[in-house]
């Protein structure tokens, strides 16, 4: 069985297409994620820490800017 750690450096192929979605028609500026594979995110533990850290690494950037 993978771990967490191995599943998000070779993320599985329906969790690249939802992200690659999300990332060009989605909204992901608010806490749940909307558009196209949402739904996905939702209920896949790598997509959800995947986001987390994506909005960790934005607060950040956000933080260090100002």
């Amino acid at each position: 069985m993978k771990t967490l750690t191995q599943e998000s450096e070779t993320p599985r192929f329906t969790c690249r297409v939802a992200r690659g979605l999300l990332a060009v028609f989605g909204d992901t500026t608010t806490g749940e994620p909307r558009g196209p594979g949402a739904a996905h995110v939702a209920a896949c533990e790598a997509c959800q820490c995947y986001f987390s850290a994506c909005d960790e690494l934005d607060l950040a950037l956000k933080r260090d800017a100002a």
